[in-house]
C-alpha cells in the first residue's frame, strides 16, 4: 500500500491509502505482539507486492491490484477467526470489518477508475 501511496497523486487515493495503512500497521503490531505473548517467533518480513505491480503509476491498476491483496488478506484472517481462541478471534472480527471497509474502498475507487 505504501508503494501505492507513493505513486498517486490523487489526493482521495491517497487518504484511503493513509487509513488502510494505519489500519495494516495497527493489526500488524497487534498481532506481532499476540505472537510473542504466546512464546512465538513473529516474522516481521513485509509480504511482497502483487505480482507484476511494483512500478505501477496509475489509480486504476493500483486499486484493482490493492483490492486483489485485501480480499487474500481478509480470506487468510477469516480462516484465523475460525479456528482460534475467543480473544484472538474477536480482535481478528473486528479486524475483518476493517478490511472488508478497505476492501469495498479500493474496489469501488477501481470501478471509478474504469478497471
Amino acid at each position: 500500500m505504501q508503494a501505492y501511496l507513493r505513486a498517486t497523486v490523487d489526493s482521495g487515493l491517497r487518504e484511503g491509502l493513509r487509513e488502510a495503512i494505519i489500519c495494516q500497521a495497527r493489526v500488524c503490531s497487534t498481532l506481532y505482539r499476540h505472537i510473542q505473548e504466546l512464546g512465538g517467533a513473529p516474522s516481521s518480513q513485509i509480504a511482497p507486492l502483487v505480482e507484476g505491480t511494483l512500478g505501477l503509476s496509475e489509480p486504476g491498476p493500483q486499486m484493482e491490484a490493492l483490492a486483489r491483496l485485501l480480499d487474500e488478506s481478509i480470506g487468510l484472517v477469516q480462516s484465523l477467526v475460525e479456528s482460534e481462541e475467543d480473544v484472538l478471534r474477536e480482535f481478528l472480527s473486528d479486524v475483518l470489518a476493517e478490511q472488508r471497509r478497505h476492501l469495498k474502498w479500493a474496489q469501488g475507487q477501481a470501478l471509478r477508475l474504469g478497471f
